[in-house]
């Protein structure tokens, strides 16, 4: 979706110690295997490549989408858009 997109997000699946990029997402050069553990996890990593959110489900899109645009980042490029 757009919304996807617009921000930015890449989707991995996490396998022992390699990722495989999912939704066609391209290789992420923060995310590393060895930050991520054997079970499932959701996890939220920003643009500057530190975990903002670690969660043991998955979220909703409109939950997601809420947490990313308060980040500070988010909220500038969202001003910028609008103005």
């Amino acid at each position: 979706s757009s919304g996807i997109q617009e921000r930015k997000l890449l989707f991995f699946q996490v396998k022992k110690d390699h990722l495989i990029p999912l939704n066609g997402s391209k290789k992420s050069k923060y995310l590393k295997p060895s930050t991520i553990s054997e079970e499932f996890n959701f996890y939220l990593i920003g643009l500057d490549g530190f975990i903002k959110l670690k969660k043991r489900k998955a979220l909703r899109q409109k939950e997601l989408f809420e947490i990313i645009d308060s980040m500070p980042m988010r909220a500038n490029e969202i001003i910028r858009k609008n103005e």
